[in-house]
């Protein structure tokens, strides 16, 4: 049997791959060269996801650093192709673990504030 936690929304239980939203805290060093903290209430944790997903609107609320990249597309859950022009690396908190991710910075609006993959 499957823990279930209190903070966690699991929407269908029988998946064979973790899905979940749950909140975290999200850090940055930002382009001023301080630490920008902010508390997302809709982070999605996708055991199927393979990158590391976070909005250009929640970047520039950070107002996190960000490093350029060129030709990287992939494809998303919905079909469509994302073609991410940065990255950021950003200090994630989910339940007291905190761990340091690269996450592709996408120009959408999703409705999840962060996606670990």
């Amino acid at each position: 049997m499957k823990d279930i936690h209190n903070d966690c929304f699991q929407p269908d239980p029988d998946r064979l791959v973790e899905l979940f939203f749950t909140n975290s805290i999200i850090q940055a060093m930002s382009t001023d060269e301080n630490i920008r903290v902010i508390k997302a209430k809709y982070t999605l944790v996708d055991g199927g996801s393979a990158p590391n997903l976070v909005p250009k609107s929640v970047v520039k609320t950070l107002k996190a650093k960000v490093m350029p990249v060129t030709d990287v597309s992939f494809e998303v859950a919905d079909g469509k192709v994302a073609e991410p022009k940065s990255i950021a690396w950003l200090m994630v908190n989910v339940a007291g673990v905190s761990r340091i991710i690269a996450a592709w910075v996408i120009d959408a609006k999703p409705e999840y504030t962060l996606l670990l993959g």
